[in-house]
């Protein structure tokens, strides 16, 4: 592997933030974790999750929903994963 030296570069210890954490920032809900069971989504501003289809609160806007509330919740509202 050969190591090439580039012009430009970013500051060491300076973290300058890129169009994805922009987006991720105006996402009306984030995707946390994925399992086989659940979805861990961490909801932003003022998203209306309804009753079904949740499996836990976590409380702080943080909750497991099954995959067939994430398709309904992707059809209205920006989703992002965020990892």
């Amino acid at each position: 592997m050969k190591l090439v030296k580039v012009k430009t570069h970013q500051e060491p210890g300076i973290y300058k933030p890129t169009t994805l954490d922009a987006e991720k920032a105006n996402a009306d809900i984030l995707i946390q974790y994925v399992d086989s069971e659940a979805y861990t989504i961490k909801v932003q501003g003022s998203v209306v999750l309804g009753k079904q289809g949740i499996k836990q609160d976590y409380g702080n806007g943080l909750y497991d929903i099954t995959s067939r509330k994430l398709d309904k919740l992707q059809q209205k509202y920006n989703v992002m994963a965020d990892f």
